[in-house]
């Protein structure tokens, strides 16, 4: 795998997120030539009901490829080993919140794209000054590697 600044991909991710890949692919291929049993025959689609399949299954492709880029590749992929976070609104440092020890709470956020929805698991961390429970967001919006 070639190494690049801002990359926190292990080798046994980048697989995994290559088969999810392929497996996409090759669903958006054997539904467009009809080679699956949902019932939609693409034959009896005019084109434009044809390339509206594809636009959807390349919008699904894409929207796994932004996840990939913001849990992988971004700040949070900072977050989720550590063990404390600057609290943003007092600056001390803050433990991740435990539902039970060794097991982490997450705030489930949607990260709006052009391509569509991008489901994102957060870590939360509370600040025992403040008691404030936060999740850290990037960097407004940019990545480490400027790729978000």
């Amino acid at each position: 795998m070639p190494e690049r600044a801002g990359a926190r991909i292990t080798q046994e991710q980048l697989e995994q997120l290559r088969r999810r890949l392929h497996e996409k692919v090759d669903q958006g291929i054997e539904k467009l030539l009809g080679l699956t049993k949902e019932g939609i025959n693409p034959y009896e689609l005019d084109f434009t009901g044809r390339e509206s399949m594809v636009v959807e299954w390349g919008r699904e492709v894409t929207a796994m490829l932004l996840e990939a880029n913001v849990v992988y590749d971004g700040e949070l992929a900072i977050f989720e080993g550590s063990v404390t976070c600057k609290c943003p609104r007092c600056g001390e440092p803050s433990p991740r919140d435990m539902d039970k020890p060794d097991q982490p709470t997450y705030d489930e956020v949607t990260l709006i794209t052009r391509a569509g929805k991008v489901p994102l698991r957060l870590p939360q961390f509370r600040c025992p000054k403040c008691r404030l429970l936060f999740s850290p967001l990037p960097n407004q919006g940019r990545s480490p590697s400027g790729t978000l």
